[in-house]
């Protein structure tokens, strides 16, 4: 939100730590659909934990809100990836699992 955004504030660019996220994201695909990393879901759901965790950790000072939020944020889209991962849902599952989450359940 802008609204509370002084003119003489510096620039923020909290936007870039999407690049890591999705870099994440494509290593954790790669290694997946390789098969020659069999340990890869292991590793992350640990990182989607300690993003979680971090992020957590991030909302509790006003200065850390929003690097808190957006790790907080990867840290749940690295875990679902990564638990839709190691299930290997067929298609009809994963069409039902997208649509309950489309939705909100």
């Amino acid at each position: 939100l802008d609204m509370f955004k002084r003119p003489d504030d510096p620039p923020e660019y909290y936007h870039l730590y999407g690049i890591p996220a999705a870099g994440s994201l494509a290593f954790y695909t790669a290694g997946s659909m390789s098969g020659h990393v069999p340990e890869i879901n292991s590793a992350a759901a640990t990182l989607s934990g300690l993003l979680c965790i971090g992020g957590i950790g991030g909302l509790s000072s006003q200065s850390t809100a929003r690097l808190g939020a957006a790790s907080g944020q990867a840290g749940v889209a690295l875990g679902v990836a990564s638990t839709l991962g190691h299930l290997q849902p067929d298609l009809g599952s994963t069409a039902k699992i997208a649509g309950l989450m489309g939705i909100g359940g």
